[in-house]
């Protein structure tokens, strides 16, 4: 894979937020902001999106193209990650998950990124290694 969007700031154990359909890594800041700062945030993009090429064809439209990304994003990363996906992005998560293609450290799936005010939900977002 030539490129991918991979957006990184702090330092720590590495969470990786995977974003749902017709999203971008950006969906992800108003949760990362509320993580502590001993957390090393990564945000990728989907086929098709962000900086991500697009590599789904109409006749070859499967997961793997998904995966790739992930699995690069992961590598790049460099170590374990806390694998964390929302509606799509959560598919995505599980089926790496499933297929044991990352080193990872913990996962967590959503159907949906909390809307709340960050003031409202600051100190109740957490990480937690199962």
């Amino acid at each position: 894979m030539s490129s991918i969007d991979y957006v990184e700031t702090g330092s720590g154990p590495a969470v990786l937020f995977v974003p749902g359909s017709f999203s971008t890594h950006a969906a992800w800041r108003p949760i990362q902001k509320l993580l502590p700062a001993a957390y090393r945030m990564v945000g990728t993009s989907l086929c098709g999106y962000g900086a991500t090429p697009e590599t789904r064809t109409r006749n070859d439209f499967g997961m793997q193209h998904e995966l790739r990304i992930i699995e690069h994003a992961a590598r790049r990363i460099g170590g374990p990650v806390h694998l964390v996906g929302h509606s799509f992005g959560g598919t995505v998560a599980l089926a790496a998950a499933l297929a044991n293609s990352i080193n990872m450290r913990a996962c967590r799936f959503s159907r949906q990124i909390p809307s709340r005010s960050s003031r409202d939900c600051r100190g109740k977002v957490s990480i937690r290694t199962c």
